[in-house]
């Protein structure tokens, strides 16, 4: 555990999304937890001996004001302008209705995944193409994490 400090999080791609942020902005080592999922996540709060927590957090994606999911707040690290990600929007809403494949409530991934498709390095995973310079960890909205982040994790400031 690194300095007692623990992140749960919903799965994988959130997991390494975080680790890279923090990475990136110089956040002290936090113990991030991935579960299998946001009713795994809940399950494991609830343990027969009860849960204690001192101090918890909890961030709704992608921005605490709108509902949606990872890929939601990732939209806001596609870097300005943004052309090639608005063709990978219409080319996802161009899929005739019988040939979607996926969910309506994962077109965010589609279209994340699509425009990460069409990058130098197709493919990248979520955090390595923060690394990689295609997704932004420097924007207002990753701001708006870090802050909260330092508020939970270090009240009497970073590190």
């Amino acid at each position: 555990m690194a300095n007692g400090k623990i992140l749960l999080v919903e799965g994988t791609d959130d997991e390494h999304v975080l680790k890279h942020i923090c990475g990136n902005r110089d956040i002290a080592p936090l113990d991030i937890k991935k579960s299998d999922g946001a009713d795994k996540l809940i399950e494991s709060l609830d343990p027969p001996a009860g849960t204690l927590l001192p101090r918890l957090g909890v961030w709704i994606m992608p921005n605490n004001q709108k509902s949606g999911i990872l890929e939601d707040f990732l939209r806001f690290l596609v870097p300005q302008p943004a052309i090639l990600f608005d063709h990978a929007r219409d080319s996802v809403a161009a899929i005739p209705e019988g040939e979607r494949r996926f969910k309506p409530l994962d077109e965010p991934k589609a279209i994340i995944h699509t425009w990460l498709a069409w990058q130098k390095e197709p493919g990248l995973p979520f955090g390595t193409a923060i690394t990689a310079r295609f997704l932004d960890p420097n924007v207002p909205e990753v701001d708006v994490l870090v802050a909260w982040l330092n508020r939970l994790f270090f009240p009497s400031g970073p590190k």
